[in-house]
C-alpha cells in the first residue's frame, strides 16, 4: 500500500531545510534512489519552483521533474521509475485541473496499492484530499484575511486537510470542516501527517501543531503529538 505524506508548508526559517522529509523518509525506512518532482501547483512558473527545489534537496538524491507537458505513457514511466512522488505547492485549483487534464489522477488511483510514497506540500498536500483550504482568493483587508475557499482534491484519502494553519485567518477551517462528513486535518508549517496504515505526526518544528477535527465526535479540535520512533 502506498504511503501518503501531506506537508502543511514551509515557513521562512525553513526554506533551505530538507529535514522534514528527511524525517518522513527515516520513519518509513526508505532511502529514496528516485524523487520525482512535480511542480504543476506553480503553472505557470513552474522553472521557479523547480529551481527552489534543486536548492533545497541536498545532492545526495536522484531527483527528476517532470511537468504534465508529456505524453501519458511517458508520465507512467516517470511514476513507475521513481520511489518518491512530490507534489509541489502553489495552486490548488490549478493543480487539479492539470492532473485531471493529462489524466495523472488515472496514475495516482492506478498506484494506491504499490510501496510508493507521494508527497505533497500546500496545495500539493489538497491534491490527494477529499478538499482543501485554499488561498486564491483570499484578500486582506485592514488587518484581517478574508475569502479563503475549500478547494476539492482527488479524494485518494477519505479527509479534509487545511496546509498553512498557523497563517492568519485560518481558523475559518474550523467551520469549513463540518461541512464534510470526514475527519479534517489542520496542518501547521514545519509539519506533515504520514497515512499509512495509521496516521503519524511529524514535525521540523517542535512549536508547531497539528490538529484532529473529528468527525465521530463533533469535530471537535484535538492536538495530534509528533510520533517517537
Amino acid at each position: 500500500m502506498a504511503a501518503y505524506a501531506l506537508i502543511g508548508g514551509r515557513s521562512i526559517s525553513h526554506l533551505s531545510d530538507f529535514t522534514l522529509e528527511e524525517k518522513i523518509f527515516s520513519h518509513l525506512h526508505l532511502k529514496p534512489k528516485q524523487i520525482l518532482f512535480i511542480p504543476l501547483a506553480a503553472y505557470p512558473n513552474m522553472e521557479d519552483a523547480i529551481r527552489k527545489f534543486k536548492a533545497l534537496v541536498p545532492k545526495s538524491y536522484n531527483v527528476n521533474y517532470l511537468t504534465a507537458f508529456k505524453d501519458f505513457a511517458d508520465i507512467v514511466l516517470d511514476i513507475d521509475n521513481s520511489d518518491v512522488i512530490y507534489f509541489s505547492g502553489g495552486c490548488a485549483e490549478e493543480l487539479v485541473r492539470l492532473v485531471k487534464e493529462y489524466r495523472m489522477d488515472e496514475i495516482l488511483e492506478a498506484y494506491k496499492e504499490t510501496d510508493k510514497l507521494f508527497m505533497g506540500i500546500s496545495a500539493g498536500a489538497i491534491l490527494f484530499s477529499k478538499a482543501g483550504m485554499g488561498d486564491r482568493y483570499s484578500y486582506k483587508d485592514r488587518g484581517n484575511i478574508y475569502n479563503y475557499q475549500m478547494v476539492e482534491g482527488l479524494g485518494i484519502l477519505p479527509i479534509t486537510i487545511c496546509p498553512h494553519y498557523d497563517h492568519d485567518g485560518l481558523e475559518c477551517y474550523n467551520e469549513e470542516v463540518k461541512g464534510y462528513t470526514f475527519d479534517g486535518y489542520a496542518i501547521e508549517d514545519d509539519t506533515a501527517i504520514l497515512i499509512e496504515d495509521d496516521i503519524f505526526v511529524l514535525k521540523q518544528d517542535s512549536k508547531k501543531s497539528v490538529y484532529l477535527f473529528d468527525s465521530k465526535n463533533g469535530y471537535l479540535m484535538k492536538p495530534l503529538y509528533e510520533v517517537e520512533k
